[in-house]
């Protein structure tokens, strides 16, 4: 027993210790939230269908409270309403699913190449059902190509999936100029705004789509809890369940809502909205001092989708020559992902439609700094992937200490330099 106690305490104490830079993939709920979502873990509980009791009343209100906190924060129009579901994943397939399996065999549905797999996934499935399913390209910056959108919208449309931003890369799409482009072919709209909620303002948007959906594990709140926002009663009324058994969530979503987790969500929402623009400015300074820093460590370094817009968060860096995963796991105190935790194991598609091949795909890492993330924390981290790349192998030549190189970023495939051996770099402190 005292060495099993030994063994997690040593686990949670390294755990501590880490460098988080992983934001993309989850993030850690907010005290706040969790102080939100604990009478309804440990009582008095209620079914929020259960309403002729108190405690269901009581249940009922809370998730209606919640509702209305997402709409706030999405800033949806009035008639607007929520669906609450196990994450995004389930929002997405519920949205393309049941908008899509209503529509006449032919019917256009256009999505991006970059979108997240469960948006991809669901649009394989309505294609092998006879719908005309487009997938439009990006370019190299991984926005997508305006010219193709336009010829993939030519002669009408009658569904439109699209991320606001990618869960990858950052890159912010223009969702209003698709969304009228969209709706002008008599498309449903659906924005993908999972890595941009409470990171970007919403509310010029949300009038012009149909869905918006969203994650609370995103944004500080619990894991397993998702929303689709439908912005009017007619979007709503156009979406069918994808699962059967109960009228829970308007008839879309059968089974016991979960009421901790929408809680959870409605109040994560509401922080991080009223934090967003203060969030905005700490992130995009992090993430901008990080990426210089890897600039100024490594040769022919480069930063993807910096030619385009791009969220606070999000950096994918490509150090060609270097294997990402083995980069990683030579600094296993800073907790990063070389993909998408969805896309974990493979090679990303999103990198690849953007034009990178399989090598530098492979030297590429997905780095996100968060609200809690510090000035000594990202120095740290890129001190500690300099370290391990100079322990990785003699083929990658060191450059001298005291001669860091600018930071402008270099074309894909040449081998990477790594510019000083040690910890012991700029850091600015």
């Amino acid at each position: 027993m005292a060495s099993t106690h030994a063994r997690t305490t040593s686990v949670h104490r390294a755990t501590l210790e880490a460098i988080y830079l992983d934001h993309p993939a989850t993030t850690a709920c907010d005290a706040a939230v969790l102080e939100a979502m604990l009478p309804w873990l440990v009582g008095p509980v209620g079914n929020s269908g259960q309403v002729g009791h108190a405690r269901g009343r009581a249940a009922r209100a809370a998730v209606d409270r919640a509702r209305a906190q997402v709409l706030a924060a999405v800033g949806a129009p009035a008639g607007g309403d929520v669906v609450f579901t196990s994450g995004a994943t389930e929002a997405n397939n519920l949205v393309l699913l049941g908008a899509g399996r209503t529509l006449a065999p032919g019917s256009r549905v256009v999505v991006g190449a970059t979108e997240h797999a469960s948006v991809l996934a669901p649009a394989r499935l309505l294609a092998a059902a006879g719908l005309d399913v487009r997938v439009v390209e990006v370019d190299s910056h991984g926005v997508l190509r305006l010219d193709a959108m336009r010829a993939a919208l030519a002669g009408g449309a009658a569904l439109v999936s699209v991320q606001v931003a990618n869960n990858e890369t950052g890159v912010l799409q223009d969702l209003e100029g698709i969304a009228r482009a969209a709706r002008a072919a008599g498309a449903l709209v659906h924005a993908d705004a999972v890595q941009a909620f409470t990171k970007v303002s919403l509310r010029s948007l949300a009038p012009l789509v149909d869905f918006v959906t969203i994650s609370g594990h995103k944004v500080h709140g619990p894991q397993g809890v998702g929303a689709i926002v439908a912005t009017s009663a007619q979007a709503l009324g156009r979406l069918t369940p994808t699962m059967h058994g109960g009228g829970q969530e308007h008839g879309l979503r059968p089974g016991t809502v979960n009421v901790p987790g929408a809680v959870g969500l409605g109040e994560a929402a509401r922080i991080g909205e009223e934090r967003r623009e203060a969030d905005h400015a700490h992130c995009t300074a992090l993430r901008d001092r990080l990426e210089a820093r890897v600039l100024a460590h490594f040769d022919r370094a480069v930063v993807n989708g910096t030619g385009a817009l791009r969220g606070p968060a999000i950096s994918s860096i490509t150090l060609p020559g270097l294997d990402a995963r083995r980069l990683l796991e030579g600094a296993p105190h800073v907790i990063a992902g070389t993909t998408s935790a969805c896309s974990a194991g493979g090679v990303s598609h999103v990198l690849r439609a953007m034009g990178l091949d399989r090598r530098a795909a492979a030297s590429t890492m997905r780095l996100g700094v968060g609200r809690c993330t510090t000035v000594a924390e990202v120095d740290a981290a890129v001190d500690a992937l300099v370290a391990s790349a100079a322990r990785i192998g003699a083929a990658h030549a060191c450059r001298e200490a005291a001669q860091p190189r600018s930071a402008t970023a270099a074309p894909h495939g040449s081998p990477a330099t790594v510019a000083n051996v040690g910890p012991s770099g700029p850091s600015g402190r």
